[in-house]
């Protein structure tokens, strides 16, 4: 990048690299771009180039910025509208605020919009937080990767909240604390019903509708009082151990549960 002898613009080569890496998940959606000078030093260029560059990445809808703070990834480029612009404004301010600091006002003025646009979207920034919690926060995790055990992607919700554990722990800590909650459940109960179905199948066992709903029941107890605990904590445990963790005590007791239930099926 440092290199001026390729012919393409730097501003255009900063651009790119910014690009590459929204496009890739390396940053997300609400993640810093980094600074004016970070990004001088990383490639080596002008103030000049890096202003450009990000002017550019922000009229294009791939970033944003904010006051006084910095620039910040939107999210999907193709679908970046004053409804995605007010969710990442949201989760922008929720890394580094708590809820209850962050008015309608703020959230205009970042994402850029007037106060009749935000009310013609959400009722109260309540709605926004909803909206934020069933895209942003878990939007990206909700498609299962493949080759992964369920239990492993539990492990990626992990890593997500400690990568953003500011922003998680500013909503876990606000009187709305139940929205984040009821997402992350309803995003368990699709992940543990899976783990059911596979290890039934690995074990080649039947599992009738009245244990599949204890199963569930059982293990999602498990898994939200580990995810509040984990909150509770502040999350200083790796989320390394957590998952070695959770694939001792849920992956494999659930495979030991299946072959019992499959005993007991055939002794009946």
């Amino acid at each position: 990048m440092k290199s001026k002898t390729t012919g393409i613009p730097l501003y255009l080569q900063v651009k790119q690299a910014i690009i590459t890496r929204i496009e890739s998940g390396e940053i997300a959606p609400g993640d810093s771009a980094g600074s004016e000078a970070e990004l001088m030093k990383e490639f080596g260029v002008s103030q000049i180039t890096v202003r450009r560059a990000l002017s550019e990445l922000v009229a294009e809808g791939y970033l944003y910025r904010l006051r006084g703070k910095g620039t910040y990834v939107s999210g999907e480029h193709q679908s970046v509208d004053s409804r995605s612009r007010i969710r990442c404004a949201m989760m922008a301010f929720l890394e580094q605020h708590p809820l209850s600091e962050v008015t309608p006002e703020m959230i205009c003025e970042a994402a850029n919009v007037d106060m009749e646009t935000l009310h013609h979207y959400y009722f109260s920034l309540i709605d926004v937080l909803k909206d934020l919690s069933r895209n942003e926060l878990f939007g990206r995790l909700a498609v299962r990767p493949s080759g992964r055990s369920w239990v492993e992607i539990f492990g990626l919700v992990l890593f997500h909240f400690y990568n953003h554990r500011n922003l998680f722990l500013n909503i876990y800590d606000s009187v709305y604390s139940n929205v984040l909650m009821e997402a992350l459940r309803g995003y368990g109960e699709v992940v543990i019903k899976q783990g059911i179905e596979d290890s039934a199948a690995k074990c080649d066992v039947r599992v009738s509708e009245k244990d599949r709903l204890f199963l569930l029941m059982f293990y999602m107890c498990v898994f939200m009082g580990v995810v509040r605990e984990y909150f509770d904590s502040r999350m200083t445990e790796s989320p390394e151990y957590m998952v070695s963790r959770f694939k001792i005590m849920l992956s494999d007791n659930m495979d030991r549960t299946m072959k019992m239930l499959g005993k007991e099926d055939n002794h009946g």
